[in-house]
Protein backbone atom coordinates (compact mmCIF):
# COMPACT_ATOMS: atom_id res chain seq x y z
CA UNK A 1 0.00 0.00 0.00
CA UNK A 2 0.96 3.58 -0.21
CA UNK A 3 2.15 5.63 2.30
CA UNK A 4 -0.80 6.87 4.20
CA UNK A 5 -2.96 3.20 3.51
CA UNK A 6 -3.34 0.15 5.83
CA UNK A 7 -4.77 -2.98 4.75
CA UNK A 8 -8.10 -3.75 6.19
CA UNK A 9 -9.96 -6.79 5.99
CA UNK A 10 -13.11 -8.74 7.14
CA UNK A 11 -13.15 -12.80 6.67
CA UNK A 12 -14.97 -15.50 7.83
CA UNK A 13 -18.56 -13.90 7.51
CA UNK A 14 -20.90 -16.51 6.99
CA UNK A 15 -23.49 -15.06 4.59
CA UNK A 16 -27.45 -16.48 5.55
CA UNK A 17 -29.49 -18.94 3.37
CA UNK A 18 -30.93 -17.39 0.26
CA UNK A 19 -28.64 -14.06 0.02
CA UNK A 20 -28.44 -12.54 -3.06
CA UNK A 21 -26.94 -9.67 -2.55
CA UNK A 22 -24.78 -7.92 0.20
CA UNK A 23 -23.89 -4.36 1.33
CA UNK A 24 -20.51 -2.70 2.00
CA UNK A 25 -20.56 -0.52 5.23
CA UNK A 26 -17.12 1.43 6.07
CA UNK A 27 -17.61 2.94 9.39
CA UNK A 28 -15.30 5.22 10.49
CA UNK A 29 -16.83 5.83 14.42
CA UNK A 30 -13.75 3.93 15.81
CA UNK A 31 -11.12 6.77 14.13
CA UNK A 32 -9.72 9.62 15.67
CA UNK A 33 -9.23 12.57 13.62
CA UNK A 34 -7.82 16.17 14.10
CA UNK A 35 -9.63 19.21 13.23
CA UNK A 36 -10.33 19.14 9.59
CA UNK A 37 -8.32 15.43 8.82
CA UNK A 38 -9.94 13.34 6.35
CA UNK A 39 -10.32 9.98 6.09
CA UNK A 40 -10.29 8.19 2.43
CA UNK A 41 -10.80 4.53 1.46
CA UNK A 42 -9.93 2.59 -2.15
CA UNK A 43 -9.50 -0.20 -3.96
CA UNK A 44 -12.83 -2.07 -2.21
CA UNK A 45 -12.27 -5.52 -3.19
CA UNK A 46 -15.86 -7.76 -2.07
CA UNK A 47 -15.56 -11.56 -2.99
CA UNK A 48 -16.71 -15.21 -2.39
CA UNK A 49 -14.98 -17.33 0.36
CA UNK A 50 -13.97 -17.07 3.99
CA UNK A 51 -10.23 -15.54 3.30
CA UNK A 52 -9.27 -12.37 1.51
CA UNK A 53 -6.77 -12.44 -1.19
CA UNK A 54 -4.65 -9.55 -2.16
CA UNK A 55 -6.33 -7.34 -4.56
CA UNK A 56 -6.74 -7.30 -8.29
CA UNK A 57 -7.95 -5.47 -11.62
CA UNK A 58 -10.41 -8.48 -11.98
CA UNK A 59 -12.91 -6.27 -13.44
CA UNK A 60 -10.33 -5.27 -15.88
CA UNK A 61 -9.73 -8.93 -16.88
CA UNK A 62 -13.63 -9.64 -17.15
CA UNK A 63 -14.27 -7.09 -19.52
CA UNK A 64 -11.40 -8.70 -22.02
CA UNK A 65 -13.42 -11.46 -24.45
CA UNK A 66 -12.60 -12.76 -27.85
CA UNK A 67 -15.16 -14.95 -29.95
CA UNK A 68 -15.30 -16.19 -33.01
CA UNK A 69 -19.08 -17.06 -34.57
CA UNK A 70 -20.23 -18.53 -37.43
CA UNK A 71 -23.58 -18.51 -38.45
CA UNK A 72 -25.02 -19.89 -42.01
CA UNK A 73 -29.03 -19.76 -43.24
CA UNK A 74 -30.34 -21.97 -46.06
CA UNK A 75 -34.20 -21.51 -46.78
CA UNK A 76 -36.70 -22.63 -49.47
CA UNK A 77 -40.24 -21.17 -48.93
CA UNK A 78 -42.42 -23.01 -51.90
CA UNK A 79 -45.23 -20.80 -51.01
CA UNK A 80 -43.60 -17.66 -51.87
CA UNK A 81 -41.44 -19.15 -54.40
CA UNK A 82 -38.77 -17.26 -52.62
CA UNK A 83 -34.93 -18.88 -51.47
CA UNK A 84 -31.97 -17.41 -49.40
CA UNK A 85 -29.05 -18.68 -48.23
CA UNK A 86 -26.66 -16.83 -46.31
CA UNK A 87 -23.41 -17.10 -44.47
CA UNK A 88 -21.28 -15.14 -42.28
CA UNK A 89 -18.52 -15.48 -40.07
CA UNK A 90 -17.95 -12.47 -37.10
CA UNK A 91 -14.82 -12.24 -35.22
CA UNK A 92 -14.81 -9.95 -31.70
CA UNK A 93 -12.56 -8.99 -29.62
CA UNK A 94 -12.98 -6.49 -26.40
CA UNK A 95 -11.28 -3.02 -27.56
CA UNK A 96 -11.52 -3.90 -31.26
CA UNK A 97 -14.30 -3.23 -34.05
CA UNK A 98 -15.72 -6.80 -34.89
CA UNK A 99 -14.13 -8.16 -38.22
CA UNK A 100 -17.52 -9.40 -40.28
CA UNK A 101 -17.48 -11.23 -43.65
CA UNK A 102 -21.26 -11.73 -44.99
CA UNK A 103 -22.16 -13.63 -48.44
CA UNK A 104 -25.72 -13.77 -49.29
CA UNK A 105 -27.83 -15.11 -52.11
CA UNK A 106 -31.45 -14.88 -53.07
CA UNK A 107 -34.33 -14.39 -55.34
CA UNK A 108 -34.01 -10.85 -55.10
CA UNK A 109 -30.09 -10.88 -55.25
CA UNK A 110 -27.28 -11.27 -53.71
CA UNK A 111 -23.64 -10.02 -52.08
CA UNK A 112 -20.66 -10.57 -50.19
CA UNK A 113 -20.18 -7.38 -47.51
CA UNK A 114 -16.92 -6.75 -45.89
CA UNK A 115 -17.16 -5.46 -42.22
CA UNK A 116 -13.48 -4.60 -40.49
CA UNK A 117 -11.95 -1.24 -39.59
CA UNK A 118 -9.31 -2.06 -42.03
CA UNK A 119 -9.89 -4.65 -44.74
CA UNK A 120 -6.48 -5.58 -46.80
CA UNK A 121 -6.53 -6.80 -51.13
CA UNK A 122 -3.25 -8.43 -51.22
CA UNK A 123 0.08 -7.56 -49.50
CA UNK A 124 -0.25 -3.62 -50.58
CA UNK A 125 -3.79 -2.29 -50.55
CA UNK A 126 -5.64 -1.61 -47.81
CA UNK A 127 -9.11 0.01 -47.42
CA UNK A 128 -9.33 2.56 -44.86
CA UNK A 129 -13.12 2.60 -43.11
CA UNK A 130 -12.87 5.39 -40.55
CA UNK A 131 -11.57 7.75 -43.65
CA UNK A 132 -13.50 6.03 -46.64
CA UNK A 133 -10.08 6.07 -48.78
CA UNK A 134 -8.91 2.73 -50.59
CA UNK A 135 -4.56 3.12 -50.11
CA UNK A 136 -1.78 1.48 -52.49
CA UNK A 137 1.63 1.29 -51.66
CA UNK A 138 4.03 0.87 -54.80
CA UNK A 139 7.40 0.95 -53.33
CA UNK A 140 8.03 4.43 -51.74
CA UNK A 141 5.39 6.23 -53.13
CA UNK A 142 0.96 5.40 -52.07
CA UNK A 143 -1.99 6.12 -54.31
CA UNK A 144 -5.21 7.48 -52.67
CA UNK A 145 -8.50 6.80 -53.69
CA UNK A 146 -11.05 8.85 -51.39
CA UNK A 147 -14.43 6.79 -51.83
CA UNK A 148 -16.19 9.30 -49.95
CA UNK A 149 -15.90 12.70 -48.25
CA UNK A 150 -12.80 14.63 -49.33
CA UNK A 151 -9.36 14.16 -47.31
CA UNK A 152 -6.20 16.00 -46.78
CA UNK A 153 -4.50 18.73 -45.14
CA UNK A 154 -7.57 21.07 -47.17
CA UNK A 155 -9.99 18.94 -46.88
CA UNK A 156 -10.27 18.64 -51.37
CA UNK A 157 -8.40 15.67 -52.04
CA UNK A 158 -10.39 13.06 -53.84
CA UNK A 159 -7.12 11.45 -55.66
CA UNK A 160 -3.41 11.38 -54.56
CA UNK A 161 -0.54 9.83 -55.68
CA UNK A 162 2.93 10.73 -54.39
CA UNK A 163 5.82 9.53 -50.94
CA UNK A 164 4.42 7.18 -48.73
CA UNK A 165 5.92 9.29 -45.99
CA UNK A 166 3.40 12.12 -45.89
CA UNK A 167 0.24 10.83 -43.58
CA UNK A 168 -2.90 11.09 -45.42
CA UNK A 169 -3.98 14.32 -43.20
CA UNK A 170 -1.29 16.00 -44.64
CA UNK A 171 -1.42 15.29 -47.84
CA UNK A 172 -1.69 18.72 -50.23
CA UNK A 173 -1.59 19.44 -53.84
CA UNK A 174 2.11 20.95 -53.45
CA UNK A 175 3.57 17.54 -51.75
CA UNK A 176 1.93 15.17 -53.99
CA UNK A 177 3.02 14.10 -57.35
CA UNK A 178 -0.47 13.99 -59.10
CA UNK A 179 -4.25 13.76 -58.12
CA UNK A 180 -7.86 15.18 -58.17
CA UNK A 181 -9.09 17.66 -56.11
CA UNK A 182 -13.08 18.39 -55.11
CA UNK A 183 -12.47 22.34 -56.37
CA UNK A 184 -11.04 24.21 -59.26
CA UNK A 185 -9.03 24.00 -61.43
CA UNK A 186 -10.02 19.95 -60.26
CA UNK A 187 -6.62 18.31 -61.26
CA UNK A 188 -3.26 18.96 -60.68
CA UNK A 189 0.30 17.26 -62.07
CA UNK A 190 3.55 18.20 -60.96
CA UNK A 191 5.56 15.80 -62.88
CA UNK A 192 5.43 17.61 -66.04
CA UNK A 193 8.50 20.43 -66.22
CA UNK A 194 7.13 24.02 -65.97
CA UNK A 195 8.27 26.56 -67.97
CA UNK A 196 8.93 29.90 -66.53
CA UNK A 197 7.52 32.66 -69.00
CA UNK A 198 7.42 36.89 -69.16
CA UNK A 199 5.25 38.44 -70.90
CA UNK A 200 4.92 42.42 -71.36
CA UNK A 201 1.43 43.75 -71.12
CA UNK A 202 1.82 45.56 -74.11
CA UNK A 203 4.53 45.60 -77.46
CA UNK A 204 5.70 49.37 -76.93
CA UNK A 205 4.92 52.89 -74.90
CA UNK A 206 5.16 56.24 -75.93
CA UNK A 207 5.05 60.01 -74.36
CA UNK A 208 4.37 63.09 -75.28
CA UNK A 209 4.44 66.60 -74.90
CA UNK A 210 3.88 70.18 -76.37
CA UNK A 211 7.27 71.75 -77.15
CA UNK A 212 10.71 70.95 -76.29
CA UNK A 213 11.67 69.52 -72.88
CA UNK A 214 11.57 66.38 -71.15
CA UNK A 215 9.20 63.41 -70.89
CA UNK A 216 8.18 59.65 -69.94
CA UNK A 217 6.49 57.11 -71.45
CA UNK A 218 3.40 55.52 -70.12
CA UNK A 219 3.82 52.67 -67.82
CA UNK A 220 4.40 49.51 -69.32
CA UNK A 221 4.21 45.74 -66.52
CA UNK A 222 5.46 42.45 -67.30
CA UNK A 223 3.95 39.63 -65.97
CA UNK A 224 5.41 35.93 -65.39
CA UNK A 225 3.99 32.57 -65.13
CA UNK A 226 5.41 29.11 -63.12
CA UNK A 227 7.49 30.95 -61.45
CA UNK A 228 8.95 28.64 -58.12
CA UNK A 229 10.99 31.16 -56.49
CA UNK A 230 11.53 35.29 -56.22
CA UNK A 231 11.90 37.17 -59.21
CA UNK A 232 14.09 39.28 -60.69
CA UNK A 233 14.00 42.30 -63.42
CA UNK A 234 16.99 43.70 -65.52
CA UNK A 235 16.28 46.38 -67.76
CA UNK A 236 18.86 47.52 -70.33
CA UNK A 237 18.81 50.33 -73.42
CA UNK A 238 19.71 48.18 -76.59
CA UNK A 239 19.11 50.63 -79.63
CA UNK A 240 17.62 53.94 -80.96
CA UNK A 241 17.75 57.29 -79.82
CA UNK A 242 19.23 58.11 -76.03
CA UNK A 243 16.45 57.50 -73.37
CA UNK A 244 16.98 56.22 -69.74
CA UNK A 245 14.65 53.60 -67.90
CA UNK A 246 13.36 55.18 -64.78
CA UNK A 247 13.04 51.51 -63.02
CA UNK A 248 15.36 49.49 -63.72
CA UNK A 249 15.28 46.53 -61.43
CA UNK A 250 11.24 46.63 -61.22
CA UNK A 251 8.47 44.64 -63.03
CA UNK A 252 6.92 48.16 -64.04
CA UNK A 253 8.69 50.89 -65.44
CA UNK A 254 8.63 53.94 -67.63
CA UNK A 255 10.94 55.34 -69.97
CA UNK A 256 12.17 59.27 -70.27
CA UNK A 257 14.84 61.41 -72.06
CA UNK A 258 14.16 64.94 -73.51
CA UNK A 259 13.09 66.12 -76.76
CA UNK A 260 13.69 69.69 -78.65
CA UNK A 261 10.90 71.03 -80.51
CA UNK A 262 8.80 68.89 -83.38
CA UNK A 263 11.44 65.81 -82.06
CA UNK A 264 10.52 62.29 -82.12
CA UNK A 265 12.79 59.50 -80.44
CA UNK A 266 12.69 55.92 -80.72
CA UNK A 267 14.45 53.25 -78.75
CA UNK A 268 14.13 49.46 -78.24
CA UNK A 269 14.94 48.40 -74.53
CA UNK A 270 15.54 44.39 -73.27
CA UNK A 271 14.55 43.46 -69.41
CA UNK A 272 16.25 39.77 -68.44
CA UNK A 273 13.17 38.48 -65.82
CA UNK A 274 15.29 35.10 -63.99
CA UNK A 275 13.14 33.01 -61.42
CA UNK A 276 15.34 32.23 -58.70
CA UNK A 277 13.67 29.07 -57.81
CA UNK A 278 13.86 27.48 -60.91
CA UNK A 279 17.13 29.37 -62.46
CA UNK A 280 15.43 29.80 -65.75
CA UNK A 281 15.22 33.25 -67.41
CA UNK A 282 13.46 35.37 -70.30
CA UNK A 283 14.54 38.23 -72.20
CA UNK A 284 11.68 40.46 -73.08
CA UNK A 285 12.27 43.35 -75.67
CA UNK A 286 9.73 46.43 -76.15
CA UNK A 287 9.99 49.60 -77.94
CA UNK A 288 9.46 53.06 -76.90
CA UNK A 289 9.00 56.64 -78.62
CA UNK A 290 9.30 59.89 -77.08
CA UNK A 291 7.99 62.93 -79.01
CA UNK A 292 6.92 66.70 -79.24
CA UNK A 293 3.12 67.10 -79.79
CA UNK A 294 3.41 70.76 -80.89
CA UNK A 295 1.39 71.20 -84.20
CA UNK A 296 3.56 72.58 -87.49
Amino acid sequence: MSSGYVRLTSENFVTPTGTVRGVVNIDYSGASFSPGGYAGWRRLKLEPGPVCTTWSDDASTRALSASVTEQSLAIIDLENQQAIAAWRVKAEAAGGRPAIIEAVSSTLGGYIAFGAEQIYFGDNTVFDDATDTLQTVVGDHVRVLGLGAAFGAANNLLEWWGPASIALGAMTTSNGLQGRMSNAPYVFDNTIAKVFGATPDQNGVAGGRTGPGNVQTNIITISVVNASGPVTYNWYFLSGDLMTVTAPTSAATRFSGSVTAGQTKRAAFACRVTDLGSGQSQTVVVNAILLDNSPT
